[in-house]
């Protein structure tokens, strides 16, 4: 057998954490914590630090679910009766975790999420209010207390929810004397019910030990060799750009397309005068 570093039991609840509320789906989070586990336990520094263990995680988690078509920045439809974790994005998720479960500052995020810190204090405000817009536009959409606006906003998906309307509930409750009460409680709320979350207890770390060791030696290189050559300090190399979302480069491109069009019609302009 390979020989393969112990983890320190902190750093394995930090990883099942992380993957799984940002995974949302015990299948996907499966995978992503052995592999994480796998990577992090063939470094070769005698203690990997806590941003070296929540980069890894991150990293593997995003790549399990972009292998099946969801990109960081993918904005999900939630059922009405779901979650409201699951109507953020994978990144708005992760930054939620970071920001909010562990308290960390914007340049730890950054580090861990491969983003300025502001960029990380951007994506953290925007997690906060996609999660507290969540809270409230799910709890409107089974709410019985009778509302002809709402009720329409929540009937269009046909039990699903798209981020556009769950910016419209929300956007009608804080005009609404019906609904605004659900906007009052989520706003102070939502959070709060989120770091209250309970962490993985003993046996579920135990089990996720035991199971790592149990995996075969060709496995265990397959998966470590898959993950690339780590930068300096251990962190898992970085994302190529061209694994964003194709929506991404669409937007890009319209951007561009449109700017260009403008300079065009500014130079004739000058020209002509």
């Amino acid at each position: 057998m390979l020989s393969r570093r112990a983890l320190a039991r902190d750093d394995v609840s930090s990883v099942i954490d992380l993957v799984v509320l940002t995974a949302l789906d015990p299948a996907i989070a499966a995978v992503a914590i052995r592999d994480t586990l796998v990577v992090l336990s063939s470094l070769d520094a005698p203690q990997a630090s806590r941003r070296t263990v929540l980069s890894h995680a991150r990293a593997e988690v995003w790549r399990q679910l972009r292998a099946r078509g969801v990109h960081a920045d993918t904005a999900p439809e939630v059922r009405v009766d779901g979650e409201p974790l699951a109507a953020l994005t994978p990144s708005e998720r992760t930054a939620l975790y970071l920001f909010a479960r562990l308290g960390l500052d914007a340049s730890e995020v950054g580090a861990v999420m491969d983003l300025r810190p502001r960029a990380a204090r951007h994506l953290r405000r925007r997690a906060h209010v996609a999660f507290v817009r969540a809270v409230t536009a799910l709890a409107l959409a089974v709410d019985l207390t009778p509302c002809p606006v709402r009720d329409a906003i929540a009937a269009r998906g046909a039990g699903m929810l798209s981020r556009r309307d769950v910016d419209a509930l929300t956007m009608h409750a804080a005009e609404c004397r019906i609904c605004i009460d659900w906007l009052r409680r989520a706003d102070g709320n939502a959070i709060t019910g989120y770091t209250a979350l309970p962490l993985p207890d003993a046996s579920a770390i135990t089990l996720v030990v035991a199971d790592l060791v149990r995996v075969p030696d060709d496995e265990y290189r397959r998966i470590v060799t898959r993950a690339g050559a780590m930068r300096r300090d251990g962190r898992p190399p970085r994302e190529p750009r061209l694994d964003r979302d194709p929506r991404y480069w669409l937007v890009r491109a319209t951007v561009f397309g449109v700017t260009s069009v403008v300079l065009v019609l500014v130079g004739v302009l000058t020209l002509g005068h």
